[in-house]
C-alpha cells in the first residue's frame, strides 16, 4: 500500500493553538469487497489506507447509497493530533454498516478522492428468511500462526446459550480480497431445551496464501466480525 497523506501533513512537529485535533477528509486505498452477499443480506463494506505518521486517528464514516446510480459513496475522516510525530506509515481499516440493498452491482467510491475503490455485487436471495444457514453465535475470531508447521490458524470463539445447539461445520471460501467464514450449527433435540451457557473455540487451518485479506466472519445476531489480516 502506497497511500500518502502528503497534502494534510504539511509537517510532523505541528502545533495547534488550542492543543486539540483537527478533522480532515483522507483518501481511501481499497475496498476488500465480500463476495456472497444478496439482498436480504445486511451489507458491510471494509476500506483501508495508511496515514503518513502516528499523529492521525481514524475519525467518523458514512457510507450513502445511489440505487439508481448503483453506487456507495464512502466518506472517511481523520484526527490530526498536535505533538511530535513519527514519520511511519500507520494502515487503518473501517468497516461500514450499508443495510439491505437491492440486487445489483455496486461501485464503491471514495467520496474525498472519487476513486473507485471496488465493486459490490448483490445477488437476489433463495429464501425469505436472513441467511441460508443458521450460524453460530461467534463472539470473537482471529488468526495465529503455529511455530512448528508456520500454517496460519484460524480460531472462531463463541458461546452456546443452551444445551441443544451444536457447531456442525465451518465453510471457509478464500475470495480474491477475504476469507469468508460461515460457522453452521444445528439445533438438536426439543427447541424448549434448558438454558445453558457454555462457550466454545474451534480452529481450522487455513491454506497457505500471502497478502492483505479481509477476515469476515459471518455470525448468529447478523453482526459479521470482520478484521484485516495480513497472510505471511
Amino acid at each position: 500500500m502506497k497511500l500518502f497523506l502528503s497534502s494534510l501533513v504539511l509537517f510532523s512537529g505541528f502545533l495547534f493553538a488550542d492543543g486539540a485535533p483537527q478533522v480532515f477528509p483522507v483518501p481511501l486505498e481499497q475496498a476488500l469487497v465480500v463476495r456472497g452477499f444478496d439482498d436480504n443480506d445486511r451489507v458491510q463494506v471494509t476500506v483501508i489506507g495508511q496515514f503518513a505518521d502516528t499523529c492521525w486517528k481514524v475519525g467518523s464514516s458514512t457510507a450513502v447509497v445511489s440505487e439508481k446510480e448503483k453506487t456507495v459513496r464512502v466518506h472517511l475522516e481523520g484526527y490530526q493530533y498536535p505533538g511530535i510525530c513519527l514519520r511511519m506509515l500507520v494502515p487503518y481499516y473501517q468497516t461500514l454498516n450499508v443495510g439491505l440493498l437491492e440486487a445489483g452491482d455496486y461501485t464503491i467510491v471514495d467520496d474525498t478522492s472519487k476513486k473507485n475503490l471496488g465493486v459490490l455485487s448483490i445477488a437476489r436471495g433463495t429464501n425469505p428468511g436472513p441467511d441460508d444457514f443458521l450460524y453460530a453465535p461467534i463472539t470473537d475470531a482471529y488468526v495465529i500462526r503455529d511455530a512448528e508447521t508456520t500454517l496460519s490458524e484460524l480460531v472462531l470463539v463463541g458461546e452456546f446459550q443452551d444445551k441443544c445447539t451444536q457447531l456442525t461445520d465451518v465453510k471457509i471460501d478464500y475470495q480474491d480480497a477475504a476469507i469468508v467464514v460461515q460457522p453452521i450449527v444445528e439445533r438438536k433435540g426439543d427447541l424448549n431445551c434448558e438454558p445453558s451457557k457454555s462457550r466454545f473455540e474451534v480452529k481450522r487451518t487455513l491454506k497457505k496464501i500471502e497478502g492483505v485479506r479481509l477476515l469476515h466472519v459471518r455470525a448468529l445476531n447478523g453482526q459479521a466480525i470482520n478484521k484485516v489480516i495480513e497472510l505471511y
